[in-house]
Protein backbone atom coordinates (compact mmCIF):
# COMPACT_ATOMS: atom_id res chain seq x y z
CA UNK A 1 0.00 0.00 0.00
CA UNK A 2 2.83 2.34 0.60
CA UNK A 3 4.57 1.92 -2.78
CA UNK A 4 1.18 3.02 -4.36
CA UNK A 5 1.06 5.99 -2.28
CA UNK A 6 4.47 6.70 -3.12
CA UNK A 7 4.16 6.03 -6.92
CA UNK A 8 0.77 8.51 -6.71
CA UNK A 9 2.69 11.37 -5.23
CA UNK A 10 5.86 10.94 -7.45
CA UNK A 11 3.41 10.89 -10.42
CA UNK A 12 1.20 14.27 -9.12
CA UNK A 13 4.83 15.91 -8.46
CA UNK A 14 5.90 14.75 -12.33
CA UNK A 15 2.51 16.39 -13.70
CA UNK A 16 3.19 19.23 -11.82
CA UNK A 17 6.42 19.89 -13.16
CA UNK A 18 4.89 19.55 -16.31
CA UNK A 19 2.50 21.91 -16.19
CA UNK A 20 4.41 24.85 -15.26
CA UNK A 21 6.73 24.16 -17.73
CA UNK A 22 3.73 24.43 -20.45
CA UNK A 23 2.55 27.28 -18.46
CA UNK A 24 6.14 28.81 -18.51
CA UNK A 25 6.62 28.17 -22.37
CA UNK A 26 2.90 29.76 -22.94
CA UNK A 27 4.29 33.31 -20.89
CA UNK A 28 7.11 33.44 -23.25
CA UNK A 29 4.84 32.98 -26.70
CA UNK A 30 2.65 35.35 -24.91
CA UNK A 31 5.28 37.94 -24.41
CA UNK A 32 6.81 37.46 -27.75
CA UNK A 33 4.26 39.01 -29.31
CA UNK A 34 5.42 42.58 -27.57
CA UNK A 35 8.74 42.32 -29.51
CA UNK A 36 8.63 45.84 -31.13
CA UNK A 37 11.13 48.55 -30.97
CA UNK A 38 11.86 50.25 -27.50
CA UNK A 39 10.66 46.98 -25.69
CA UNK A 40 12.79 45.43 -22.94
CA UNK A 41 11.97 42.47 -20.46
CA UNK A 42 14.44 41.98 -18.07
CA UNK A 43 13.94 37.89 -15.97
CA UNK A 44 15.77 37.41 -12.90
CA UNK A 45 16.14 34.28 -11.27
CA UNK A 46 16.96 35.16 -6.66
CA UNK A 47 17.51 32.40 -5.24
CA UNK A 48 16.34 32.18 -1.58
CA UNK A 49 18.00 34.58 1.25
CA UNK A 50 18.12 38.17 2.31
CA UNK A 51 22.16 38.83 1.22
CA UNK A 52 20.78 37.38 -2.08
CA UNK A 53 18.16 39.92 -2.51
CA UNK A 54 20.52 42.48 -1.53
CA UNK A 55 22.62 41.39 -4.48
CA UNK A 56 20.08 41.76 -6.75
CA UNK A 57 19.34 45.24 -5.62
CA UNK A 58 22.31 45.97 -6.31
CA UNK A 59 22.96 44.42 -9.53
CA UNK A 60 19.81 46.21 -10.55
CA UNK A 61 21.40 49.82 -9.49
CA UNK A 62 24.51 48.83 -11.27
CA UNK A 63 22.62 47.76 -14.82
CA UNK A 64 20.72 51.12 -14.80
CA UNK A 65 23.97 53.27 -14.57
CA UNK A 66 25.61 51.38 -17.04
CA UNK A 67 22.10 51.44 -19.42
CA UNK A 68 23.35 55.50 -20.08
CA UNK A 69 25.92 53.72 -22.53
CA UNK A 70 23.22 52.27 -24.57
CA UNK A 71 23.10 54.73 -28.08
CA UNK A 72 19.75 54.76 -29.05
CA UNK A 73 17.59 56.85 -26.97
CA UNK A 74 14.39 54.79 -27.43
CA UNK A 75 16.56 51.51 -26.24
CA UNK A 76 18.38 52.93 -23.69
CA UNK A 77 15.19 54.71 -21.71
CA UNK A 78 13.15 51.43 -21.72
CA UNK A 79 16.06 49.62 -20.37
CA UNK A 80 16.69 52.21 -18.14
CA UNK A 81 12.43 52.03 -16.87
CA UNK A 82 12.83 48.50 -16.23
CA UNK A 83 15.76 48.26 -14.13
CA UNK A 84 14.20 50.95 -11.87
CA UNK A 85 10.46 49.13 -11.92
CA UNK A 86 12.81 45.86 -10.79
CA UNK A 87 14.53 48.20 -8.10
CA UNK A 88 11.71 49.27 -6.66
CA UNK A 89 9.75 45.92 -6.28
CA UNK A 90 12.72 44.09 -5.29
CA UNK A 91 12.99 47.08 -2.60
CA UNK A 92 9.33 46.50 -1.58
CA UNK A 93 9.79 42.77 -0.75
CA UNK A 94 10.65 42.23 3.00
CA UNK A 95 13.83 40.85 3.69
CA UNK A 96 12.97 38.40 6.23
CA UNK A 97 10.23 36.70 4.20
CA UNK A 98 12.27 36.56 1.34
CA UNK A 99 14.67 34.58 3.99
CA UNK A 100 12.41 32.18 4.23
CA UNK A 101 11.01 31.66 1.11
CA UNK A 102 11.82 29.37 -2.24
CA UNK A 103 13.35 32.25 -4.19
CA UNK A 104 11.93 34.66 -6.71
CA UNK A 105 11.42 34.49 -10.47
CA UNK A 106 10.89 38.04 -11.89
CA UNK A 107 9.52 39.20 -15.86
CA UNK A 108 10.10 42.82 -15.55
CA UNK A 109 9.45 45.01 -18.57
CA UNK A 110 8.17 47.98 -20.52
CA UNK A 111 6.35 47.71 -23.75
CA UNK A 112 7.49 49.45 -26.92
CA UNK A 113 4.88 51.79 -28.61
CA UNK A 114 3.95 50.17 -32.65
Amino acid sequence: MERLTKKKNMNQQYNTNILQKLKLKYDIKFLEQYKKKGTSIIMATIPPGAGNLDKAIKLCKQKSVNSNNIKDRTNRDSVQQTTQKMVRYLDSINAKEFDNSNGLMLYVGVFGKS
